[in-house]
């Protein structure tokens, strides 16, 4: 899987996908897509996103990251489309194709609904970010006064809003919450159990713990971008998660709210499933 990164011109030259990724800075999207990828096994190559170079947006078709572009078609920007490309990427060949989704047609529906309170626009992951915004822009913390102020005319930020960006971040929390609980509630240990696909116990040094999942026993997308979206109130070790010391910071603060609504549970299962699935991808 790839670990370097190219430069623009170059991809233009290579065959095959590239995923337009920001770097430096561990965006819950970027990851997220990198990972769903690199579990299905699908080669791409990384390119990092400049978000001052028009002829690069014009490529990718779009401003921001991550934006998948395939080698034949147009380039996908939502969450949504760049899941279902990985969901029907293998769907025609021969390999053994494994879904992130969960079989059972309510619990789909259900489980992309959560997926959607995470990652579409007014999710978690918008309104944290413009929460940190406020905060950068009110040097109570947050982003630094410049990316806040860029973050803050992209996306739209409004000082009327503040207190909405942090209601509806502890909300979407509390829904994560409830759902992990009620799943774990009746999850067996999984540790005696055969294999699934996307199914496994942590390795190396790290000690065998009961599996966590939100629907199931296997990994599903949501699974996937809950662990990433922690990132955004307790990011990984500098060494797992490298990123700016002020994004490290600026990740880290948030109101009293927020965290009382940051159950201990989220990061057990954050935890689980990147040493189970994300450290080894």
């Amino acid at each position: 899987m790839p670990v370097n990164y190219v430069t623009f011109e170059q991809a233009k030259s290579l065959p095959g996908i590239k995923l337009q990724v920001i770097k430096g800075i561990p965006s819950p999207w970027s990851e997220a897509a990198k990972a769903i990828l690199n579990l299905k096994a699908i080669p791409y190559t990384l390119v990092v996103f400049d978000a001052f170079n028009p002829e690069q947006q014009a490529w990718f078709e779009a401003n921001n990251a991550p934006s998948l572009k395939p080698e034949n078609g147009p380039a996908l920007s939502d969450w949504l489309d760049i899941l279902n490309f990985a969901e029907a990427y293998y769907k025609n060949s021969s390999q053994e194709e494994s879904s992130l989704l969960p079989g059972d047609n309510a619990e789909k529906e259900e489980h992309l609904a959560l997926c959607h309170s995470l990652c579409s626009k007014h999710g978690l992951g918008w309104q944290r970010r413009l929460q940190s915004v406020h905060l950068g822009l009110n040097e109570a913390g947050g982003f630094p006064i410049k990316i806040a102020q860029y973050l803050a005319s992209k996306y739209g930020y409004q000082a009327k809003d503040a207190a909405l960006y942090e209601s509806e971040t502890v909300r979407i929390l509390g829904l994560l919450t409830a759902r992990l609980k009620k799943q774990q509630s009746h999850q067996k240990h999984q540790s005696h159990q055969k294999q699934k696909p996307f199914q496994k116990l942590a390795s190396g040094n790290q000690e065998a713990r009961e599996s966590l999942y939100y629907y199931g026993e296997s990994l599903t997308a949501l699974d996937i971008y809950s662990a990433m979206f922690m990132a955004y109130f307790k990011p990984l070790s500098e060494a797992i998660c490298p990123m700016y010391p002020s994004i490290r910071t600026a990740f880290e603060t948030y109101p009293e709210t927020v965290a009382e609504a940051l159950d201990p549970i989220l990061f057990m299962h954050r935890d689980y499933v990147f040493d189970a699935y994300l450290l080894s991808s």
